[in-house]
């Protein structure tokens, strides 16, 4: 682990000695319904891929030694600042704001260090990004986004940040609203609701990405019972990772996004075979909670990861 935390104080050094340590920001994400060729979706990636280092500064704000803690706690902190005060009005679209997670997760080790109105000011954005969450569901009732990645991704927002947030009660609520979307989404052979409505394992490994994020970081949430449903989900990926069966994606898709996507000559949306090495990420984080898929997901340790990342597997005993 002293490695990793090295390679983090390393990395966050170098960006200092670059310059590189102010994050982007926008006041509207646009992402879900985009395509990538158009400039607001390429503006929108860009800013967001910056919340992966001001992850990596809080980190190495929380570990590093001195002099450099204190320079990666003020670039963290003002990172933090810039984020929540330019998308000041969170507007509960789960897809474009997962990408926040990092953000959550930095206001998280930020929390204890930050003076009190930098504090008030971050809990305060948490609480705003839980709330416009919620309405966003309320909103789509009875519509499949109430049963399929949607909500998966925005209880993944409302746990981690309840938990940042040390909110019992909507940590509580957050358990209770997951035990009814796994029985609706999480099907008896571990397929999810994606799968079937997307015919694509992309989909179903972008499912369960918003599961393990929940799994790893948040575990009260999902429970004993939860968390079982997860790895039969995880477990559901084995034969199409080690190649015992193949899957042709989105021929049958019901959604029109999926062939704009097709058409516009997105790699992961053609009607070919479904590549392995889309559930990667997926499966290096898995591997954290469910050492049970360890056995055969070995290919994905290796060191092609953030340092965050490599970080949170060592401390969970996967190296």
């Amino acid at each position: 682990m002293s490695r990793n935390l090295e390679n983090i104080s390393k990395a966050a050094s170098g960006d200092l000695s670059a310059g590189k340590t102010v994050a982007k920001a926008v006041k509207q994400i646009h992402l879900e319904g985009v395509l990538p060729t158009r400039p607001e979706y390429a503006e929108s990636d860009q800013a967001l891929r910056s919340l992966d280092r001001v992850l990596l500064w809080s980190v190495c704000a929380r570990t590093a030694a001195p002099p450099l803690a204190a320079k990666c706690q003020a670039i963290a902190r003002a990172g933090v600042a810039k984020w929540i005060g330019k998308y000041a009005q969170p507007d509960g679209n789960p897809i474009n704001e997962s990408r926040l997670l990092a953000l959550v997760k930095s206001i998280d080790l930020l929390i204890p260090v930050m003076p009190d109105t930098e504090r008030r000011a971050a809990t305060g954005w948490l609480r705003k990004l839980i709330a416009a969450g919620d309405n966003f569901n309320r909103a789509q009732a009875g519509k499949e986004k109430s049963t399929n990645n949607f909500e998966t991704w925005r209880l993944a927002i409302r746990a981690l940040a309840a938990r940042t947030l040390a909110d019992k009660t909507v940590l509580a609520s957050a358990a209770s609203l997951l035990t009814a979307h796994v029985r609706e989404n999480i099907q008896a052979d571990g397929s999810t609701w994606d799968y079937h409505h997307r015919d694509a394992l992309h989909y179903h490994v972008y499912d369960l990405q918003a599961y393990v994020e929940i799994a790893v970081f948040a575990p009260e949430v999902l429970g004993d019972r939860g968390l079982g449903e997860v790895l039969h989900a995880l477990e559901f990926l084995r034969p199409f990772f080690a190649g015992e069966r193949k899957h042709v994606e989105f021929v049958h898709s019901k959604v029109q996004f999926d062939r704009d996507r097709r058409n516009a000559g997105m790699a992961h949306f053609q009607n070919e075979n479904w590549d392995p090495k889309q559930a990667r990420s997926l499966l290096r984080l898995a591997r954290c909670r469910f050492p049970q898929i360890r056995p055969w997901s070995g290919a994905v340790v290796d060191q092609e990861y953030e340092p965050v990342i490599k970080l949170v597997a060592a401390l969970n005993g996967d190296l």
